[in-house]
């Protein structure tokens, strides 16, 4: 019933088409380049959405208790932190990617595991499966598939920093030179 389910929402959604048109201008890179940068922190997940060089919104959400329940995991432990940075990735895929739009996606983190999963979607164990099914039905409309791309985790500090906003409620980074012109956007739950 579970993947009857699944199965069901990919064919029948009127959002998603099977059908795609490939033009030349998609094909050489030309339209609008988007790059996602996300993080997650024991305490919270954060990200940016970069719109032709600028970053144009970002977000700082708290791990929830919903979250712990779904995943399986508490906040602050380890064994969790792979689950957080996906989750992170969904936000923003969820958020950022939300229509038919042929655009290049460049998604920007320090965690290799959360990447790979993003770019192949072949996830280890149930809770990954679950967040690798709900990126998989974002991505199923773009054209191309997202350029993942590594950062170290200290030259990774905004996203990093907009992480653990919710760790010691500094606001200091609100006033980052990168932020002045974004706009803070709120998750849906």
């Amino acid at each position: 019933a579970h993947w009857l389910t699944w199965l069901n929402a990919f064919f029948v959604s009127s959002k998603l088409q099977i059908s795609r048109r490939y033009t030349l201008d998609n094909y050489l890179g030309y339209g609008t380049q988007l790059c996602i940068g996300v993080d997650a922190s024991p305490v919270g997940m954060g990200g940016w959405l970069e719109t032709d060089g600028v970053i144009t919104e970002y977000f700082s959400t708290p791990n929830t208790t919903t979250d712990e329940a779904i995943l399986g995991v508490n906040k602050g432990e380890c064994r969790g932190q792979q689950l957080w940075e996906l989750l992170a990735v969904l936000i923003s895929l969820r958020q950022w990617v939300t229509d038919a739009r042929r655009v290049h996606l460049r998604l920007v983190g320090d965690n290799v595991g959360a990447l790979t999963l993003a770019f192949r979607l072949r996830p280890k164990g149930r809770q990954m499966a679950i967040l690798a099914r709900e990126i998989a039905l974002v991505l199923s409309d773009m054209a191309f598939p997202i350029k993942p791309i590594h950062t170290p985790g200290i030259a990774h500090v905004l996203a990093v920093q907009l992480s653990r906003l919710h760790e010691d409620e500094n606001q200091s980074i609100l006033q980052h030179p990168a932020l002045t012109a974004a706009k803070r956007i709120v998750p849906p739950k």
